[in-house]
């Protein structure tokens, strides 16, 4: 069965004004925060580059942030899962996997704890 032409234009129809009710609603939300958004001054480092406007404080800082650990750690337990899910032999071989990831895991989980 075919729709007939006025279905047809009647569902482009619904989809576009579908399309700019939410188009509308976004752009309302967006001009909303705007205005209610915090208004601050311009200090003395303003126009200086990659200060952000404000005055960056010299210090020494780590490398591994608690976001890189968990992401080290999420991709880690992703490849794990796989290949646990993937062993061909079953029980063994996951065996051996997920003691070899705890070696592996060990490292992060004792530098987080660490701090």
């Amino acid at each position: 069965m075919s729709k007939s032409v006025n279905n047809v234009y009647a569902d482009v129809l619904y989809a576009s004004a579908s399309l700019v009710a939410i188009a509308s609603a976004l752009a309302l939300l967006y001009v909303t925060a705007g205005r209610l958004a915090r208004r601050g001054r311009h200090g003395e480092y303003a126009r200086q580059p990659f200060t952000g406007g404000v005055e960056l404080e010299p210090g020494r800082v780590r490398y591994f942030t608690d976001m890189v650990v968990f992401t080290g750690v999420f991709l880690l337990s992703e490849a794990l899962a796989l290949l646990v899910f993937l062993a061909p032999d079953g029980l063994p071989v996951q065996a051996a996997l997920l003691l070899g990831a705890l070696l592996v895991y060990l490292p992060p989980l004792v530098a987080v704890r660490r701090r």
